[in-house]
């Protein structure tokens, strides 16, 4: 049976917070069997632990992590730190790992404790949630869903559409017919390049009052002018 796999991702500026880890890792090695997987710029060594270096490319960055079963985030408890933004446990999670971080800065904000995911503070915290993921399969599955679910609720690019549209008063129809503008109508700019526009292709981008549109025209209504609430209507 392969060994669970414990990694973590970073640069060679980071690799302080690893090294915090040590300890921790020669402990878990008494007590079971495990596959610790770094991912960096630089080479590492851990005698006696069953340790696998790889360099971070950008081709390969998923691919690397997503073999990877356990994620690990160790930070220093400082001024520091609680300006970073958690970037490492949002990559695991979003992969569907539970994670493994120290309870410090953003990683409380993004992190329920024993939900999505593992906060931790001291050694020994280290080890045990690090031997309990890996010895139950089970926990390992259920953490990293919870820890997926938060993600896409939360964090990802619908998510933040959504909220951006709801912070606006506006609905994602509003989008799809091309009614936000400032003045709540449709900019002689835009109506130009729509009613050169193919029906059902995508054409632009074209300056709008929201930023640079692309353009879906599904169908043109010809001989009929129409009021804004008519075509919210329509």
């Amino acid at each position: 049976q392969n060994p669970v796999v414990i990694g973590w991702t970073g640069t060679f500026s980071s690799m302080m917070y690893l090294d915090l880890l040590k300890n921790v890792f020669y402990e878990l090695n008494k007590r079971v069997k495990f596959k610790l997987r770094i991912i960096g710029n630089f080479n590492y060594d851990l005698p006696g632990i069953d340790l696998e270096v790889i360099q971070w490319t950008k081709e390969n960055e998923i691919t690397d992590l997503q073999e990877i079963d356990i994620g690990v985030y160790p930070l220093t408890q400082d001024k520091w730190v609680l300006g970073k933004s958690g970037l490492k446990a949002l990559q695991y999670m979003a992969l569907g790992l539970p994670t493994v971080a120290t309870n410090v800065g953003t990683n409380p904000i993004i992190i329920s404790h024993m939900k999505n995911g593992w906060l931790v503070k001291t050694e020994e915290d280290w080890v045990e949630a690090l031997e309990s993921l890996i010895n139950n399969s089970n926990l390992r599955a259920k953490i990293g869903a919870e820890a997926r679910k938060t993600i896409i609720e939360n964090y990802s690019l619908n998510s933040d559409f959504e909220k951006l549209l709801s912070d606006r008063g506006l609905e994602k129809t509003d989008v799809d017919q091309g009614l936000i503008t400032d003045n709540e109508g449709i900019t002689d700019e835009i109506s130009t390049k729509a009613f050169n526009a193919n029906i059902n292709e995508l054409t632009g981008p074209v300056d709008s009052p929201f930023g640079p549109s692309l353009i879906f025209v599904r169908e043109i209504i010809p001989e009929k002018e129409m009021l804004l609430d008519e075509v919210r209507a329509e």
